[in-house]
């Protein structure tokens, strides 16, 4: 896994200097480390010039003018330009113990964020400090309080595990995270002014978005330098943010890092991705109209398309937005084998090679809102709602023992990620895939029709990683957040009973009433 370092300063280059200083004898160091300067004079750039001539890793100064209190704005900016996927972010006035980054990188896992605590460095040390330039602490050491927060200790470390719940001692000066869960909350929120608030604010939004937060004890140690305390001045106005989105629920700030992301070309924009609707009739029922208004609502400002047999005619449906038509031959409409085979055919994904993504969007889904350029720009090849399965008790266990059904067979495809009807494909990936493993196709698409690994969505689930090991899916956890599909009420509990970018299945008799509570068009 590649990951970064991010340090935040203003004007102290003293700190900054021992910073850069334990960095420089960390166990694991990361790809590069990015000096996030809220508009500190030259001194520090001739500081941080210095250390580059000797780093064995790249060191880039991100730097803003000097505007007053405005951290979260350069640590956007600078995480913004961060290479690695996974982001280690300390404080500039922070020294790392030696293990720091190697502790940080062992406890990273997906789903979660992480946070240590911070040993004190006391306020009549400084001079010895400052005049050594000392890098090195253990418990026993002059000049720090808090002293148990010192032991490093690995075996207690592995104790402590990954919590659903909002833990006060977070602070953003010792944190760690992966870069897309930050930028599916759109980063650090730009209307706090002043020092307070950010970092947390931060934090309770990766709650609401569905993450869990590690705290890394006797691991992930960092000594912070005394200095008097920064102005409060405009606390009071922070903390009725933090409040809002407390009280709100809220997971995105509209001020956010969006804007800097933005200016990177390699980003995925709304004229690189497709919606591909497959239909094969006109006379939709009540649930498939709703499914397809909700799309075009939402979704709108993307081409959209239908898939539709050679004999078919969908000028008829007609809901106020222009369609395209992509035809295929009625073979691949009459049953699901021809579907499956439609959608294993490099035919099928090469008639959409003028763009990089395509949403498969069937007509028992429905779509919440619009974060289909958020999930483009996380760089999956392939996403699709995970298999959910209901708890497998001892009893469950046993009898599946001697089950030869279907539904043995499909357990093998439980938490796995995922079903095809409300999926997320690149484009390119998949014709790359389709045409230089026809014969593998041809093979599974013999099999048996109830064998589950006869599905289009399995084989690309299951055998395209295979096929080729840069295929890219996430995990389920992660899954999740993008969509729903089976046993609907684990999943959403699982996601901490937040809604996913979209659904799929909802008209399915067992769930229908389900969703019906949480859908109102449904009930139309």
């Amino acid at each position: 896994m590649n990951f970064s370092l991010v340090i935040s300063t203003y004007n102290w280059t003293e700190a900054l200097e021992l910073v850069l200083k334990s960095v420089l004898k960390q166990t694991e160091l990361p790809i590069e480390v990015l000096i996030a300067d809220d508009g500190s004079t030259s001194e520090t750039k001739t500081l941080i010039e210095s250390f580059s001539a000797i780093f064995p890793i790249a060191i880039r100064h991100i730097w803003h003018e000097d505007n007053g209190f405005k951290k979260a704005i350069i640590l956007n900016k600078a995480i913004t330009e961060a290479k690695g996927e996974y982001i280690i972010q300390v404080d500039g006035d922070c020294i790392l113990h030696a293990n720091f980054i190697e502790d940080h990188i062992a406890k990273a896992e997906k789903g979660v964020y992480l946070y240590g605590s911070r040993v004190n460095i006391k306020r009549n040390y400084l001079q010895v400090l400052f005049k050594n330039k000392q890098t090195e602490f253990n418990c026993f050491s002059k000049g720090i309080k808090k002293r148990t927060r010192a032991i490093h200790n690995t075996f207690l470390s592995n104790k402590f595990k990954p919590l659903p719940s909002f833990s006060k001692k977070y602070r953003g000066c010792n944190t760690s995270f992966y870069k897309e869960d930050f930028i599916a909350v759109n980063g650090y929120n730009e209307e706090f002014k002043g020092w307070g608030r950010e970092d947390s604010e931060l934090a309770l939004r990766f709650h609401n978005y569905g993450l869990l937060a590690k705290r890394l004890r006797y691991s992930g140690i960092v000594y912070h330098i005394w200095h008097k305390e920064l102005s409060k001045s405009n606390l009071g106005a922070n903390n009725e943010i933090e409040k809002d989105t407390i009280e709100n629920n809220r997971r995105w700030t509209i001020n956010g890092v969006e804007k800097y992301l933005k200016n990177l070309s390699n980003l995925i924009k709304n004229k690189d991705v497709c919606i591909v609707i497959p239909i094969y009739k006109t006379d939709l029922t009540d649930i498939e109209k709703q499914s397809l208004k909700q799309c075009i609502k939402v979704l709108n400002s993307y081409d959209i398309y239908f898939v539709e047999p050679e004999k078919m005619d969908s000028s008829s449906i007609n809901l106020g937005k222009e369609i395209k038509i992509k035809k295929f031959s009625n073979y691949y409409f009459d049953g699901i084998l021809g579907y499956n085979k439609l959608l294993l055919s490099e035919g099928f994904y090469s008639s959409f090679n003028s763009y990089e993504y395509m949403l498969i969007y069937q007509l028992d889904c429905f779509v919440f809102n619009d974060e289909l350029l958020k999930w483009c720009n996380k760089g999956f090849d392939y996403i699709g709602a995970p298999w959910i399965s209901s708890k497998q008790t001892v009893l469950k266990t046993f009898l599946t023992f001697f089950d030869n059904s279907k539904k043995k067979r499909r357990s093998k495809i439980f938490y796995k990620v995922g079903n095809g009807g409300f999926s997320l494909r690149r484009i390119h990936k998949f014709i790359n895939i389709t045409q230089n493993n026809k014969a593998a196709i041809a093979h599974e698409l013999k099999r048996d029709s109830d064998d589950f690994k006869l599905m289009e969505d399995v084989f690309w689930s299951f055998k395209a990683p295979k096929l080729d090991t840069s295929f890219k899916i996430p995990d389920y956890r992660v899954a999740l957040k993008f969509a729903i599909d089976r046993k609907p009420k684990i999943a959403l509990k699982l996601n901490y009973n937040k809604l996913p970018f979209g659904c799929h299945g909802i008209n399915k008799p067992k769930v229908i009433n389900f969703w019906k509570k949480i859908i109102p068009e449904l009930n139309n």
